[in-house]
């Protein structure tokens, strides 16, 4: 961790950010510190950030990882699909069409 914490509270939906997602944030003013809310997330009124991870470089910069609250009221969750490979590593998808692309995709 760079910033914050990684651990959820689960006093409504929390969210982590991987360090170059975090840095385009701030930058463009969505947040400015831990503790800060963001607001109309992906169907959400508004999500807690509560940490910042190391810098890596991989694909985990990129990431944004919620709380099961934070997952629950993500509007697009039924266009995610979740699956294993070989090797047992995750990969996650997002399915889209006309109807559900996210206007800044």
């Amino acid at each position: 961790m760079v910033e914050g914490t990684n651990i959820f509270s689960n006093q409504g939906p929390e969210m982590i950010i991987g360090y170059d997602e975090a840095v385009m944030m701030k930058r463009e003013g969505l947040f400015s510190k831990m503790g800060d809310k963001l607001k109309n997330f992906f169907g959400l009124d508004s999500i807690k950030i509560i940490g910042i991870l190391a810098p890596t470089k991989t694909f985990i910069d990129e990431v944004h990882i919620v709380n099961t609250n934070g997952f629950e009221g993500i509007q697009s969750k039924e266009s995610l699909f979740i699956t294993q490979n070989q090797s047992g590593q995750e990969k996650i998808f997002y399915l889209y069409d006309s109807k559900n692309i996210p206007t800044k995709l």
